[in-house]
């Protein structure tokens, strides 16, 4: 995926680099590490922008694919998500002047047997392999870092750390429970807010 989101130009300068993130056009740019860049926080940079081109890649083909495509469209938009926290990493390393980009992501999960068996009934009956929702987006966390090895490997090629990884945690029902009763909280007081004014 990442040849087809993001082409590499070998033959960019620093002043095009720079031109290129003042326009914000979204092109992707050189990420490789003999680039003519000495810079740590201009090769980030570029691996900001070579991300915000794959997320806009992406967001093409989510347009372009049928509505009737779910698995697609649902993997997708779920690619995107982690690219846009992959671009959130990098842009916290900038604002912070870190030497380490946390691409790393961790995923809460519910201890929930029940739901477990019937979504491993409902495949089966479909024919279709039982895959939990824990596997699915560690695979597409996966893919949305393959669609960025090049800027990874620049990051790293120019001094940064750059840490990996897909960690599953189990979320806690009282404290998810308390969590969704704020948010729904926060709902009621924007709607009576909303219908005072």
């Amino acid at each position: 995926m990442s040849n087809a989101a993001a082409t590499i130009v070998d033959t960019m300068t620093d002043a095009q680099a720079e031109k290129l993130m003042a326009a914000d056009q979204g092109k992707p740019v050189s990420l490789l590490s003999n680039s003519p860049c000495a810079d740590a926080f201009v090769v980030l940079d570029r691996a900001l922008i070579a991300t915000k081109a794959l997320y806009r890649t992406l967001s093409d083909w989510l347009d372009d694919t049928s509505e009737d495509s779910y698995a697609t469209r649902r993997e997708l938009r779920d690619q995107m998500y982690y690219v846009q926290g992959l671009g959130e990493a990098m842009k916290e390393a900038k604002a912070t002047n870190s030497m380490t980009v946390d691409l790393s992501v961790r995923y809460g999960v519910y201890d929930d047997p029940e739901g477990e068996a019937t979504a491993r009934y409902e495949a089966a009956s479909c024919g279709l392999e039982y895959v939990s929702d824990e596997k699915r987006e560690e695979a597409e966390y996966s893919s949305a870092l393959r669609g960025i090895t090049d800027a990874q490997q620049a990051l790293e090629a120019a001094g940064f750390t750059v840490i990996t990884g897909f960690h599953p945690y189990l979320i806690d029902s009282e404290e998810s429970q308390r969590a969704t009763d704020a948010i729904h909280a926060e709902i009621l007081a924007e709607e009576e807010s909303a219908a005072r004014a």
